[in-house]
């Protein structure tokens, strides 16, 4: 065990020997963390979703049963009791359909506010915004952050895929 020493500035010099046996020189990073009140060091690798790609292979199962667990959820009281009542708010709502026709014409299903206000201008803001709600409360479009890009607006909304068909 190599024993070192914290400088006044909080920092410590690793022993040569871990140094060379991980491979790291100058400039490299390392990640740090406190586990059991420990202070664990790791390499940190240039981008962690290449390092984890392929490492929870297995974790949920194999591909088949984890298909046949999507189908079975898919298939599930609750997944028709929550598609029946998205279906009775379109029925009952016509501001609810119109919002959900504006995403069904948008490219990837996503719309802005502003697609909202241009597509649906006899609507004012509180109507948009207690749609808007009813819909995400409910699950049927979800709000996300606006992707790159999209930078004036703070968020985007997008249909989700079983209301994303006519």
């Amino acid at each position: 065990m190599a024993t070192m020493t914290v400088s006044s500035k909080y920092q410590i010099t690793l022993p040569m020997d871990m140094v060379r046996a991980l491979g790291l020189k100058g400039g490299d990073k390392l990640d740090a963390e406190l586990i059991n009140s420990r202070i664990v060091l790791f390499p940190k690798p240039p981008s962690y979703t290449d390092y984890f790609v392929g490492r929870m292979k297995g974790f949920w199962g194999s591909k088949k049963e984890i298909d046949h667990y999507i189908a079975e959820q898919r298939g599930s009281w609750e997944h028709s009791e929550w598609r029946e009542q998205v279906e009775d708010l379109l029925a009952t709502d016509e501001n609810a359909r119109k919002m959900v026709a504006v995403l069904r014409e948008q490219p990837n299903h996503l719309a802005t506010e502003d697609d909202f206000k241009k597509a649906l201008p006899l609507l004012n803001g509180d109507q948009l915004k207690k749609t808007r709600e009813k819909l995400t409360e409910l699950g049927a479009i979800r709000e996300l952050e606006s992707p790159e890009g999209w930078k004036t607006h703070s968020c985007v909304y997008r249909l989700v895929h079983e209301f994303a068909e006519a």
